[in-house]
């Protein structure tokens, strides 16, 4: 059984990570796919990966919740990173279309998806889509 996506790597989890990790693994859970937020989560990401090494995975995107005035050069930065170490990251993701509960930044979050998927092509990876309120974005 593989957990496809788990944010496990957030704040959230600080105390009790390793009893999830733990609990997963006696569960059947034999390997954990962490999709990304930003550029602040990868730090995050990385201290799983190297502590658990072969049992979690690393993706790279920028949420589209994350979408703000300056995801540009945020989105460069990620590039940057994949470029440099693609054979790290499983996935770009977790990108797509949110407009659930702020539909301002459509074009933005367009942008980035459209951005991101490119990714995809040049690194011979897949993608994790987040998609909320957003189908007919998505499929356009």
């Amino acid at each position: 059984m593989i957990d496809s996506h788990s944010h496990i790597y957030s704040a959230e989890f600080d105390a009790d990570r390793d009893q999830v990790v733990r609990r997963a693994r006696e569960a059947g859970v034999t390997h954990v796919i962490l999709p990304n937020e930003n550029l602040a989560s990868l730090e995050r990401l990385a201290a799983m990966h190297e502590r658990w090494p072969g049992y979690v995975s690393m993706t790279i995107g920028l949420h589209p919740e994350e979408i703000g005035p300056d995801y540009e050069h945020e989105l460069e930065a990620m590039h940057r990173k994949l470029l440099a170490a693609a054979c790290r990251y499983v996935a770009v993701g977790e990108i797509g279309i949110d407009l659930y509960w702020d539909a301002s930044r459509r074009d933005e979050q367009m942008q980035a998806l459209d951005t991101q998927l490119h990714w995809c092509k040049e690194a011979g990876i897949p993608f994790i889509m987040h998609c909320r309120k957003g189908l007919d974005e998505c499929l356009a």
